[in-house]
């Protein structure tokens, strides 16, 4: 849901609350090229050396704080003024450092799903990883769209005027909008984290669901001989 709020709120934020140009915005995208590549070399190793849930809980909350610190300054009024020099680079940096956590947050989580397909396994005796992936890429849909309809609603109640232009949008709707995202984020973002809280599997589980799972394999198939001659016998 917090990923479908950002996305969808960010035209706003970088076109209205800081006035950006249009070569500024576009240059966002080399940001979030920048943050999918950390992420990729960063995931591996933050769940090597913490685990896939605390790295992904710290992850979070430190998208949030690192994401929302910048909009809360500027609440405050101790953030500099639009079309200063300083604005646009911290904005960037900015954005390239919490989508990154957010990304590597993403890709342990849905690495969890694995885990969880194999102590599902160890459980039941059946894989059902289609079900278990195919249930996720679902409820990502399902409540990525609830975070866009979030986005709507939050324009609703800051009054944002239809086909406005950058400049011309009275500053207390500017502020009434982030006034409504940071806390909308904020709790989006805290139940996310009370969500990976529920995750129980660890990194030694999981290595004993694995050896559990492999001797049942060895044992099948030293089984399977045996059986065969009986059947010719």
């Amino acid at each position: 849901m917090a990923g479908g709020l950002v996305l969808s709120i960010s035209l706003y934020m970088t076109t209205f609350f800081w006035e950006f140009s249009s070569a500024q915005i576009a240059l966002f995208t080399f940001s979030s090229l920048t943050a999918a590549a950390v992420a990729f070399v960063a995931a591996p190793i933050l769940s090597k050396r913490w685990g896939k849930k605390s790295a992904s809980m710290v992850l979070i909350a430190s998208a949030l704080v690192i994401g929302s610190t910048p909009i809360s300054l500027r609440l405050l009024g101790v953030f500099p003024a639009n079309h200063t020099p300083l604005v646009f680079p911290i904005i960037f940096i900015q954005n390239i450092i919490s989508t990154s956590f957010s990304i590597t947050a993403g890709i342990l989580m849905n690495s969890m799903i694995a885990d969880v397909v194999e102590d599902s396994e160890l459980r039941t005796g059946h894989r059902s990883e289609g079900l278990f992936f195919a249930a996720s890429a679902f409820v990502a849909k399902a409540v990525s769209g609830i975070g866009i309809f979030a986005s709507s609603m939050m324009l609703a109640l800051a009054h944002f005027p239809q086909h406005a232009k950058p400049g011309e949008v009275p500053q207390d709707i500017i502020h009434n909008l982030g006034v409504i995202y940071v806390p909308t984020l904020a709790v989006l973002y805290v139940l996310a984290i009370v969500a990976v809280s529920g995750y129980r599997i660890t990194r030694e589980s999981h290595a004993e669901s694995l050896r559990q799972l492999a001797a049942a394999a060895d044992l099948a198939q030293e089984g399977e001989p045996a059986s065969s001659e009986g059947r010719l016998g």
